[in-house]
C-alpha cells in the first residue's frame, strides 16, 4: 500500500445528500488517513462524513487518487461530486461539523490508523442542512 491523494470541488447543496462519494474498486481496500472541508460560499453548513447505508447508483464523473510518488502503480480508488443517484447519508457518521457563513472556513479530519474503507466499498461527506459549494481534500493509503 502506498499514499495517494485528491482535492475535487463539490456543488451539490442539496440537504441529506452527498457532496462526494470515495468508492473503493472490486479488488483493493484503502485507509482513508485524511479529509478536509473548505466552504467556497458564505452559507452556514453541517455536514457529516462515514459509511453510506447504500453507495450512489450511478456515479457521474469520477476522478482516481493519485499517488504521492508517481513510481507507485497508479491508484483504483475513485471520488465522484455527481451521481444519477445519491449515496445514503451515513446511519452512524464517523466526523459531523457545523460551518460559520464564511467564505474558506473550513475543518482537517485526521485519522491515524485509518479508517478501512472495504473492497468495493464507499465512504461520503454530506449535507445535514443545506450545503454549500466546497473544496475537499482527500488523502489514503492504497
Amino acid at each position: 500500500m502506498s499514499i495517494a491523494s485528491i482535492s475535487i470541488r463539490s456543488s451539490n447543496v442539496t440537504i441529506n445528500q452527498a457532496q462526494y462519494q470515495l468508492l473503493t474498486t472490486a479488488g483493493v481496500k484503502a485507509r482513508l488517513l485524511e479529509v478536509s472541508y473548505i466552504g467556497g460560499t458564505a452559507t452556514a453548513a453541517s455536514l457529516s462524513w462515514g459509511r453510506p447505508a447504500a453507495a450512489a447508483v450511478t456515479p457521474g464523473t469520477t476522478l482516481t487518487f493519485q499517488r504521492d510518488d508517481s513510481a507507485d502503480p497508479a491508484c483504483v480508488t475513485t471520488v465522484s461530486a455527481t451521481y444519477g443517484t445519491s449515496p445514503t447519508n451515513p446511519t452512524v457518521p464517523h466526523r459531523r461539523w457545523n460551518g460559520a457563513a464564511t467564505v474558506g472556513v473550513g475543518i482537517v479530519f485526521t485519522f491515524p490508523r485509518g479508517i478501512i474503507v472495504p473492497v468495493s466499498g464507499a465512504f461520503v461527506c454530506s449535507n445535514i442542512t443545506a450545503g454549500v459549494v466546497a473544496d475537499h481534500n482527500l488523502v489514503i493509503d492504497e
